[in-house]
């Protein structure tokens, strides 16, 4: 008799691992691996701000850097046709970045 119900407990314990799987596999596979932020805004890195949307080399930060200042965060690009302040903070939705709905 203890023999049975031995065996009729692993079964329901291959059931429930079995269940398990299934459930942890359909959990992670629409996960992207990118972060979730609760902000609205994002900030970008101002050497990348430079580099990569303006194309030129950083030179400095400036503004948003303490409370008393009441700006926005710039990066300072040092373009041959003279300095370019680009933001550093812009608008973020995680909901629109990275689920796009449409």
């Amino acid at each position: 008799m203890a023999e049975e119900g031995k065996g009729l407990a692993m079964v329901i314990l291959g059931i429930v691992a079995v269940i398990a799987v299934v459930g942890l596999v359909l959990l992670f596979k629409g996960a992207t691996g990118k972060y979730v932020m609760g902000s609205e805004y994002a900030q970008f890195n101002p050497y990348e701000v430079c580099e990569q949307r303006v194309g030129c080399p950083l030179k400095e930060v400036q503004g948003g850097i303490d409370y008393s200042y009441r700006g926005p965060l710039l990066a300072i690009c040092d373009c041959p046709s003279g300095e370019v302040a680009t933001p550093v903070i812009r608008p973020f939705d995680w909901r629109e970045e990275f689920y796009p709905q449409g």
